[in-house]
């Protein structure tokens, strides 16, 4: 018997409702298995290195910002340091594949990081052999996610430290001197730069222009300062800096620097560093005299003038040139006191005189200024008569 057309609309309303509540069951995703909670481990550090200074030994890493299932580290952090030798392994198990000795502990936040380890006089003063550091990360638990891969130092001991450095500002750059060591160590200076601790006293001469970038630290391997150096004795004693500028501050360390390879690891065993000395690159030195001036009567008439030319100077702190004239007697004695012709410096080689009067002969000279204001002697004198028309 088939329903009234109302009991029909009535019993389609709860099939409709069911249809749709299956079909929002079925569609939704199955979420899979749940996810264990995060233990909070930090990432194993990946660029741990260690060089050998003195007695010491600095490790340099970058601390990870995440856990090893990918999630923000909350909470402190500790990196723990192991060092271990021939003598005293890393040792595994099956429980703990890598255990080292801790020797330090250090507090870590995410970034770049570094410690210090001083060596027991057992590897400092040594037989040389391969010293090998790890570094574990460890959260607030104490967990940790394993060692990181290992980065080397050579025991043994350093090269002296370098003794009696000094230096003088000279006009070819910062001169660099010390007691030398008849050793084949090479000789590593670090320079430093420090202008805001020369800031010019009241009065001082102020830079017509202002110097080249400086950056803030500058490695520099020593060069003989002699050629006659012997070829065998690296450390000669001292060295120049020429890329020290002038009207700079700068303060300069040296250190010894040993090369030795060992089970196939080539290392570098640097000494403590010297007393850090400070140079003010003061400048007085004056740029030198042009050279080459010649002198030509312009050629209107109209308006007479004479022409100056001369060979440009290559001083890198060159601020430009100053034109003198004076004016001569018939006699050829010079009449009256010297005129300077450009109020500021000029930047080219060259210079018309348009101030001129027919019929006087004049004298000129030329002399190069630097940025800080210190000017040479005068060039060669030119001289140049202006016949009347």
């Amino acid at each position: 018997m088939i329903p009234p057309a109302n009991n029909r609309s009535a019993l389609a309303k709860p099939i409709g409702i069911s249809l749709l509540s299956l079909f929002l069951l079925a569609s939704c995703a199955s979420p899979g298995p749940p996810r264990p909670p995060s233990l909070h481990l930090p990432e194993i550090v990946s660029d741990l290195a260690a060089e050998r200074q003195g007695d010491e030994v600095r490790l340099h890493w970058t601390t990870p910002a995440k856990t090893t299932d990918g999630l923000t580290i909350t909470g402190t952090m500790t990196a723990q340091i192991c060092r271990a030798t021939p003598t005293t392994p890393i040792v595994s198990t099956v429980r703990h594949p890598e255990v080292c000795t801790p020797v330090g502990r250090v507090p870590a936040k995410a970034g770049p990081s570094e410690a210090t380890d001083l060596l027991p006089p057992a590897l400092a003063n040594g037989p040389g052999e391969l010293i090998e550091y790890r570094l574990e990360l460890r959260n607030r638990n104490e967990r940790s996610a394993g060692l990181s891969a290992p980065a080397f130092v050579a025991a043994g001991p350093a090269p002296p430290a370098v003794t009696g450095l000094h230096v003088v500002a000279t006009e070819q750059g910062a001169l660099l001197q010390w007691e030398p060591k008849d050793a084949a160590d090479s000789i590593e200076l670090t320079r430093l730069h420090a202008a805001t601790l020369a800031k010019p006293a009241a009065g001082a001469k102020q830079p017509l222009q202002s110097a080249p970038k400086e950056p803030a630290e500058v490695h520099l391997r020593a060069s003989k300062v002699n050629s006659a150096d012997s070829l065998f004795r690296p450390d000669a004693g001292g060295t120049l800096d020429a890329t020290a500028h002038r009207g700079e501050t700068y303060g300069y360390t040296a250190e010894r620097i040993r090369n030795v390879v060992i089970d196939g690891h080539s290392l570098q065993v640097r000494s403590a560093p010297s007393t850090s000395i400070k140079v003010i690159m003061r400048d007085t030195f004056p740029p030198k005299p042009p050279v080459g001036l010649e002198t030509i009567v312009g050629s209107s008439a109209s308006a007479p003038s004479i022409d100056l030319s001369w060979r440009p100077n290559t001083e890198q702190d060159l601020a430009g040139y100053l034109v003198y004239r004076r004016e001569l007697g018939a006699d050829g004695q010079v009449v009256g006191a010297s005129v300077r012709l450009t109020a500021t410096p000029i930047q080219e080689p060259g210079f018309s005189d348009t101030t001129i009067v027919a019929g006087h002969t004049y004298s000129y000279s030329v002399t190069a200024i630097d940025t800080l204001g210190n000017e040479s002697r005068p060039s060669a004198s030119a001289q140049e008569q202006v016949r009347l028309p």
